[in-house]
Order: structure tokens, then sequence, then C-alpha cells
């Protein structure tokens, strides 16, 4: 018998993991996004581009490495969800 899911499986044990969902009420592309951290911290922003960049809601890290780490990620990633216009993306970035 499998144990249920809980949102704890979501924090990958190295890395993170970053879920996007495209918003379909938006004028322009705007995503979404959920950033599961190894640490267990969760950071929950909108993805969304601007004369053709693109850029997250939440841009404050406080110098934390980690948080810069992970929202330089989730631009990089941005570029993959620009060219497919995918309505949801999943990746983990170790």
């Amino acid at each position: 018998m499998n144990p249920q899911s809980s949102s704890q499986d979501l924090h990958p044990p190295t890395g993170a993991r970053f879920v996007f969902a495209r918003d379909d009420e938006a004028r322009s592309p705007r995503y979404a996004l959920t950033i599961y951290l190894a640490d267990g911290r969760t950071i929950v922003t909108t993805l969304a581009w601007s004369e053709g960049r693109a850029s997250l809601a939440d841009q404050s890290a406080d110098g934390d490495e980690t948080l810069d780490w992970a929202r330089d990620q989730a631009l990089k990633l941005a570029r993959v969800l620009k060219a497919s216009g995918q309505a949801r993306l999943a990746r983990w970035r170790g």
C-alpha cells in the first residue's frame, strides 16, 4: 500500500522543483510559479514578460544565495515557456 502523497513530497532532496501554470485569463503570457526548495521553503510568485523580457513578480532575495539561484533558474526555464507556450511545466533543477 502506498502512503498518501503530501505537499512535502514536492520538496526535492536537493535543488528545487519548479511548477509553472499558465494564467489563461491574462492578456499577455503569464504563469503562476511555485518553487519548492530542498530546505522546505516554498516560493510562490508570478512569471510574466514585458517588452520581451521575463521577470518574476517577487524579486527580493535579501542576499539569500538559494533564493537568488532559484530565481535565476526560473528565468532560464521561462525561455522554454516562451518558445513552447505550454500550459503547464514542471522541472527539477539540482
